[in-house]
C-alpha cells in the first residue's frame, strides 16, 4: 500500500513538471516575437521624412592668362569662354567699344590673377601700327621712333647677319617695308651700314711763284698776283694794263712790266 502511494506521489510530480514546461512554452510563443523579427511599431521613415535640399555648388574661381600680345578679338573670346566679362580702353584710360584687330598691350587684373567667374577684365589696347620709311636715318633715331610706337627692334648688317645696337650707324633697308600695318610688340629689322669714314684733307695750296723780268723788253720785273679768268695779264710801269697771251713783248712800250696778273 505504501509502495503503491509513492508511486502515485511520483507520477503526480511529474505530470505536474510537464505541464509547468508545457505552460512556459505556450507563453513564449505568445508573448515573444521569433529572433530577427523587428517588432517596432514606428512608422517607415524612409517613407515618412521630408528630403533636405542639397546646397548650390560654388563655381571654381577663374585664374586670368595673359593676353597682352593677342589681338581684342581673339583674347575677348578666351576670356567669355571662361565666363568673364570683357571691357575695352586705350593707353590713356579712355573706354573703347571692342575695335577687331586691334592689340591688346595690357590687362586688368593681370594675369595670373584669381577672379570668381563673372568678373570684369579690362583689356588695355592700341591701334595698329604703319611703319614709316626710316632709310637715311641713323640707328638709334630709328629705334627711338619704332619703340615709342610699341615695337620691337631688331638688327643686321647689310648680309644680313644680326647686330647688337650700333649707334651712329645708317639704315640703309627695314624688314618690313614702310607702309605696313604691324600690331603693337611685332618686330622690326632695321638693316645697318657702317658710316662712310671722312674724306681725306685737301691738299694745301701752292705758293704764289715770283715773275721773272721781261727778257724781251728790259722792263722791270713784278710780283705775280692772281686775277680773276679773262682779265688783264700785267699791269705796266705806267699804269696801262696788258692783255698780252705771252710774257714776251709784254708792256715794251710803256715802260715795262711793273705786276704780272698771271
Amino acid at each position: 500500500m505504501a509502495h503503491a502511494k509513492r508511486r502515485w506521489n511520483g507520477l503526480t510530480t511529474g505530470a505536474v513538471a510537464l505541464l509547468l514546461v508545457l505552460g512556459g512554452v505556450t507563453a513564449c510563443s505568445a508573448g515573444d516575437a521569433p529572433a530577427g523579427q523587428n517588432t517596432s511599431a514606428a512608422p517607415n521613415a524612409a517613407a515618412t521624412s521630408t528630403p533636405t535640399p542639397s546646397a548650390t555648388p560654388t563655381p571654381p574661381p577663374v585664374v586670368t592668362a595673359n593676353h597682352v600680345g593677342e589681338t581684342s578679338d581673339q583674347a575677348l573670346a578666351e576670356l567669355t569662354e571662361q565666363g568673364l566679362l570683357v571691357s575695352f580702353a586705350d593707353t590713356s584710360g579712355q573706354a573703347l567699344t571692342s575695335q577687331q584687330g586691334w592689340s591688346v598691350v595690357g590687362q586688368d587684373p593681370p594675369a595670373g590673377a584669381s577672379v570668381p567667374e563673372g568678373s570684369w577684365v579690362k583689356l588695355i589696347l592700341r591701334a595698329p601700327v604703319v611703319t614709316a620709311s626710316h632709310v637715311g636715318e641713323t640707328s638709334d633715331q630709328a629705334a627711338a621712333e619704332l619703340t615709342q610706337q610699341g615695337l620691337l627692334v631688331l638688327f643686321a648688317d647689310t648680309s644680313g647677319q644680326a647686330l647688337a645696337s650700333q649707334p651712329g650707324w645708317s639704315v640703309v633697308g627695314q624688314d618690313p617695308p614702310a607702309g605696313t600695318s604691324l600690331r603693337a610688340g611685332s618686330s622690326v629689322k632695321l638693316i645697318l651700314s657702317p658710316p662712310a669714314p671722312p674724306p681725306p684733307p685737301a691738299p694745301p695750296a701752292p705758293a704764289p711763284a715770283d715773275s721773272g723780268s721781261d727778257s724781251g723788253s728790259g722792263s722791270s720785273s713784278g710780283s705775280e698776283q692772281a686775277v680773276p679768268a679773262g682779265g688783264p695779264t700785267a699791269k705796266c710801269n705806267d699804269g696801262t694794263l696788258s692783255y698780252s697771251a705771252h710774257h714776251q713783248g709784254t708792256c715794251s712800250h710803256h715802260g715795262g712790266v711793273a705786276v704780272w696778273y698771271k
